[in-house]
């Protein structure tokens, strides 16, 4: 198992002939564990279990145009106005450039508050600043908010 800087997640997991699954909590449905899925779902648990974001409001591989699908999309608010787009990356991945223009690709189509890259040892965050340009943050203001103290 690897070792990630997310919070631990107690992921449902099933063993089949040549592969294990996982239990897609959003998706509702076993999907193949990669990797990639495993930070994938270690992030909608943390933004579930701990943001207290409803999965309602989460959507998975969110198809945009063509080919595009969004890891994570996250939305805001009874208008569904998008707030995060998450793009997850297995471990391994060394995350650079190409992977940020992929993020700011789908921001073209979807034109979120937020965007955040990771790769579950580390993560890139960005937010729209008020002039409407994304600049680089340390942490997500959602994240911010759910670990001040009350």
């Amino acid at each position: 198992m690897q070792q990630f800087h997310l919070p631990l997640a107690n992921l449902p997991l099933r063993r089949l002939k040549t592969y294990i699954q996982v239990f897609d909590i959003c998706r509702r449905r076993w999907v193949r564990l990669t990797p990639e899925e495993e930070v994938r779902q270690r992030w909608l648990h943390y933004l579930i279990n701990h943001l207290f974001i409803s999965k309602a409001l989460v959507k998975v591989e969110q198809c945009l145009a063509n080919a595009l699908r969004a890891d994570i999309v996250v939305y805001k608010g009874e208008a569904l106005t998008p707030y995060l787009i998450l793009e997850c990356k297995s471990p391994t991945v060394v995350i650079g450039e190409a992977d940020l223009q992929q993020l700011l690709c789908y921001q073209r189509y979807i034109s979120a508050h937020a965007l955040a890259i990771s790769n579950g040892m580390e993560h890139f965050f960005f937010e729209r600043n008020t002039s409407g340009m994304m600049q680089p943050v340390p942490v997500l203001s959602i994240m911010q908010s759910s670990i001040q103290p009350n």
